[in-house]
């Protein structure tokens, strides 16, 4: 198997996972550092082949959660996408750092600041677990908001 290709597993359903049918997970090693440009067109790919319909806004999601563990987060460890039955979305983005990620105060001469706040709109609800390397940020994105 060559280790620079995304693992691709199709079950009937997930055992880790209840509700899931396919899971992707895109290769973070030391030789393939991943860039926000990378993850967000990656990700298109995937649900694009997947024919989801929360293509975009998966995009979204993913640009804004790598780009946090990437500024904040000591860099980006790991990123999953799940599909789940119910044409749904599971994203999760593991980083370095096991400090929750924390919503700014809008600020509208920064660029920056809306992420979290933008992809708590976006999914029917997120939230972080904390692990030995660090923490892992997951959302799930639905059909219905």
């Amino acid at each position: 198997m060559n280790t620079e290709e995304p693992c691709l597993t199709l079950p009937a359903r997930s055992s880790d996972r209840p509700g899931s049918f396919a899971k992707i997970t895109w290769p973070v090693t030391e030789t393939r550092l991943a860039t926000v440009t990378d993850t967000r067109s990656w990700s298109d790919e995937i649900l694009a082949g997947w024919r989801n319909p929360l293509r975009e806004d998966t995009a979204l999601i993913v640009t804004e959660l790598v780009t946090n563990a990437i500024l904040h987060g000591g860099g980006l460890h790991s990123l999953q996408l799940t599909l789940l039955h119910d044409d749904g979305v599971l994203v999760e983005v593991g980083d370095g750092s096991q400090d929750p990620p924390e919503p700014r105060e809008p600020d509208p001469q920064r660029a920056s600041g809306f992420g979290l706040r933008l992809v708590a709109a976006l999914t029917q609800d997120m939230g972080q677990w904390r692990h030995a390397s660090g923490k892992t940020v997951w959302a799930r994105l639905g059909p219905e908001r």
